[in-house]
């Protein structure tokens, strides 16, 4: 038998390079728009330009050139600490897609909400939930809004926030936690919940049985670059549900101790301590005791003026709300006199892409109606789904169903009485966040979803301007 043929390494290099060349020569002459095979199958090579060059697909309205100037001009800023606050109405440019919507052009959906605002001067603390995914998480557009709406009505504090969350990005406080926490959440949890009674910030937090003498705890910080009127609150507030034995609550700041004494049980608690600042150390709680509460939160807040509580539901398609226990989450609302719910979800929808979006309309309705079931003297803000863009070849295109979805979410506005801000038209429209990545300087991430800081600052300074404007025109009608 004849011995096996053997081929030299040289030659398969050489074989290697013949076919890359082989398949240079095709690119380099490969007809830009392809060589058909049937009528829905064609093949094409990326053209050298395109590969060397990946571009996106520029969009005819101007929105970016006139953010990045504006923030060259400090218009907007890189900070939502030193961001414009408009004080009048004359103050305020918002073009016509940057408006408020409404039912009708003879209802203001907002109307019980700006009624409230007229009685803050008579000491009450009004809140704002705002409800939405990852591309509000961080404080990201809430933090901003929440400044204007406190410099034009007052108010101070970052509002409620949990335990723990995704994010450890806030630019307002620093959080940690101490000990072992167990985290329940309404949205893709993988963790069975004991119950469905969960906070209205979409979860709940246990610490797991501590040994004798030990104890948990969160320690809340300033950041040094938060304005004052965030580091400036007058009452530290604690929400927590208990069925199981009281604990042991001990909450100081620097040297001081502001509570230490037994929580109540067999409730749900709003439990208030008045205390101005973070001074110069940090807020610290500890729990301990053989109680086993459902934590939800803690909020700093004055005594007056417009709280408002960034909720951020990574993953949530806005349909989640119906999984909370409704008469729980009634009970929690009353004790916050909730004055506005903004509900801006979208972003998780878009890559599932289908023909019609007339069912997460239907859905979007009956979370709406829940909402207003729980708090029913509270107006709603329905902010459309933003920009997102995928790569097809060479460029970023906005997806296809990016208007059927904001449409989808109109709708239910309508249906439900609500107003309504198209924030894909303040954002420029089609294909606009391929030019919110590229804008010199940037104004989104690179996943082409989400706004950066910078980005979503911009957006809260027009939510906060949309918002004022229609105050303003709402009461030039004189109803007050």
């Amino acid at each position: 038998m004849s011995a096996p043929t053997t081929i030299k390494p040289i030659k398969i290099l050489l074989l290697i390079v013949l076919v890359n060349l082989v398949l240079l020569a095709v690119w380099l002459i490969f007809p830009d728009k392809g060589i058909p095979i049937t009528k829905e199958l064609s093949v094409k090579f990326p053209s050298p330009k395109e590969y060397f060059e990946p571009d996106v697909l520029k969009n005819e309205k101007p929105v970016t050139e006139k953010i990045t100037k504006a923030l060259k001009n400090n218009t907007f800023s890189e900070d939502s600490v030193q961001h414009f606050i408009p004080l009048s109405d004359e103050d305020i440019i918002v073009s016509a897609n940057e408006k408020l919507m409404h039912p009708s052009d003879f209802e203001n959906a907002l109307e019980a909400f700006y009624g409230k605002l007229e009685t803050i001067k008579d000491g009450q603390l009004l809140r704002v939930l705002h409800f939405g995914d990852s591309q509000i998480e961080g404080d990201r557009i809430s933090g901003v809004l929440r400044d204007i709406l406190q410099n034009k009505f007052g108010g101070c504090g970052v509002g409620y926030i949990p335990v723990n969350d995704p994010s450890s990005s806030r630019k307002n406080v620093s959080r940690t936690s101490l000990g072992k926490w167990t985290k329940h959440a309404v949205v893709r949890s993988s963790i069975t919940p004991p119950h469905n009674n969960y906070s209205f910030l979409g979860s709940f937090y246990q610490w797991e049985k501590l040994a004798t003498n030990s104890s948990v705890g969160i320690n809340i910080k300033k950041n040094k670059g938060s304005n004052q009127k965030l580091q400036q609150f007058e009452q530290i507030s604690l929400m927590y549900r208990n069925y199981s034995k009281p604990f042991e609550c001990k909450i100081t700041c620097d040297t001081a101790i502001i509570h230490q004494g037994l929580m109540q049980d067999s409730g749900i608690f709003q439990h208030q301590w008045n205390y101005k600042g973070f001074g110069k150390g940090e807020l610290n709680f500890r729990f301990s005791g053989e109680g086993n509460p459902d934590i939800y939160g803690v909020s700093l807040d004055c005594k007056q003026g417009v709280a408002v509580d960034n909720i951020s539901l990574r993953g949530s398609s806005g349909t989640d709300f119906t999984k909370m226990n409704k008469e729980s989450m009634k009970q929690q609302v009353s004790k916050m006199n909730v004055a506005l719910i903004i509900y801006q979800f979208g972003v998780n929808v878009v890559p599932n892409e289908v023909a019609g979006y007339g069912f997460y309309r239907d859905m979007m309705v009956h979370q709406i109606n829940y909402l207003k079931q729980i708090a029913p003297t509270a107006s709603i803000l329905v902010i459309g789904v933003s920009d997102m863009c995928k790569k097809e070849g060479s460029e970023f295109v906005s997806y296809g169903n990016i208007e059927k979805i904001r449409d989808a979410q109109k709708e239910a506005a309508q249906l439900t009485g609500c107003a309504f801000w198209d924030l894909y038209e303040v954002m420029g429209g089609h294909n606009s966040m391929a030019e919110w990545v590229t804008a010199s300087p940037s104004l989104a991430e690179k996943d082409y979803t989400h706004f950066n800081w910078r980005g979503a600052n911009v957006v809260g300074e027009k939510l906060g301007n949309a918002i004022l404007k229609d105050y303003y025109d709402f009461k030039k009608l004189e109803i007050y």
